[in-house]
């Protein structure tokens, strides 16, 4: 993996994503099981120097070729809230449907898609989101506070 980089030197960013595209490329002329897992290892190395809801889609994509489900959720989750706390709520909306779809039911990307629907003005989806997960969990905090930022159907 580290041919080309001089001893002492630490690879940069550009380096494993220009590894994880050449190792994308490889898979395509066979060995896929080989070459994929390490094009993905490579877009976590990248991640690891700069986190971004690119690097985490990219790693997604990676990880759904290979069916690393768990993994590919992950970072579609992680893509979102990047999305989500970059105020680019399409994003977000779509990366959590991929992050959902991989494992619905998860508590975290239901919480961040009420948050998504909250801020793009669609209450009544964010209240029923939250409202199931509180039937799961009456304790959570976290989730009867921001059902608490939803007004009740019907009120101004």
């Amino acid at each position: 993996v580290l041919d080309g980089i001089e001893p002492g030197s630490t690879p940069t960013l550009n380096y494993w994503k220009q590894y994880a595209m050449t190792c994308i490329g490889l898979s395509r002329m066979g060995q896929k099981e080989t070459w994929m897992p390490r094009a993905l290892s490579a877009m976590q190395q990248a991640i690891e120097i700069e986190e971004t809801s690119e690097l985490h889609q990219n790693a997604a994509s990676i990880a759904l070729s290979i069916n690393a489900e768990d993994q590919a959720a992950v970072h579609f989750y992680r893509s979102a809230e990047l999305s989500f706390e970059a105020g680019d709520m399409n994003a977000a909306a779509t990366r959590l449907e991929a992050a959902l779809g991989l494992l619905p039911g998860d508590r975290h990307s239901l919480v961040l898609q009420a948050r998504v629907f909250i801020e793009t003005g669609r209450q009544g989806e964010a209240r029923v989101i939250l409202e199931e997960l509180l039937v799961s969990d009456p304790d959570d905090a976290e989730v009867s506070a921001l059902l608490q930022q939803v007004p009740a159907p019907g009120a101004p």
